[in-house]
């Protein structure tokens, strides 16, 4: 049996075929959007310490609810930090909500309170 390297990833060969072994597990970015309030300045000032160099990781919770309000899904973005802010679009000529979006990488993936499971 020999192994080869590519990437990320290690594959063995067994009888002429590959069988990826575990390596590196890359998740895609989360990007989060919420309306404009008092409370989202503490958003902005993550990602502006973050891009200042004062990199600060956070346990993130996405929760998912039913329309009676109960929770269903927690899916939990562990040592999360922001990498990308788009703020409000602040035209005058609307009357809709301002939103910011704040785009969030990190290490792993949990899901909580799954009824599935």
């Amino acid at each position: 049996m020999n192994s080869e390297r590519k990437g990320a990833r290690t594959t063995t060969r067994r009888c002429g075929s590959r069988w990826p072994n575990p390596g590196e597990v890359m998740y895609s970015p989360v990007t989060i959007r919420f309306a404009v309030t008092i409370y989202a300045a503490e958003y902005y000032d993550w990602y502006d310490r973050a891009l200042r160099g004062d990199v600060e990781r956070k346990n993130v919770t996405i929760m998912f609810y039913e329309n009676n309000f109960d929770c269903r899904v927690d899916w939990v973005l562990v040592n999360a930090w922001p990498i990308a802010y788009e703020g409000p679009n602040l035209s005058t000529e609307d009357n809709d909500v301002a939103y910011e979006s704040l785009t969030l990488i990190y290490e792993r993936i949990e899901r909580k309170n799954d009824p599935l499971y």
